[in-house]
């Protein structure tokens, strides 16, 4: 079995949220070529990205760019937290640094913090971690 079925069963869409469109389609077009039966979403912000999650209930897992107008990364993935809580959270960021990462676990409780561009393998594990473990957090209470 591949390192990339390994996510298959547990994850049936993701939402991909960065304000570069060349990276929010290629990372769209990597996901979905690497897993077809996943639904790929994105959004160029933190406010189109709520809308999102709002409307369709099967996200599973958010990865967001930290560096965006309006709203950052950590204040976008903190209101996703405290909006819907089943969803894992990962932090993609291409000025990463100690304060940053832990500012990202503490306040918006991310589940992994990654820097760009990630590496596939890389960023598939970190999915499958981030997934597996909200789900274990989610039957705990």
């Amino acid at each position: 079995m591949s390192k990339l079925s390994k996510i298959r069963p547990s994850t049936r869409s993701i939402l991909v949220v960065d304000d570069e469109p060349d990276l929010l389609e290629s990372l769209k077009e990597l996901l979905e070529d690497c897993i077809p039966e996943l639904t790929v979403r994105t959004a160029p912000g933190g406010a189109e990205g709520l809308e999102i999650l709002a409307a369709h209930d099967d996200i599973d897992l958010v990865i967001s760019d930290f560096r965006m107008p309006e709203m950052d990364g950590i204040s976008f993935l903190r209101a996703v937290h405290d909006q819907f809580p089943r969803v894992a959270r990962v932090l993609l960021t291409a000025y990463p640094d100690k304060k940053l990462a832990h500012q990202a676990t503490e306040e918006a409780m991310v589940e992994t913090f990654m820097t760009k561009p990630p590496r596939m393998e890389e960023l598939l594990a970190a999915i499958n971690a981030a997934v597996f473990k909200n789900r274990q957090t989610a039957r705990a209470h």
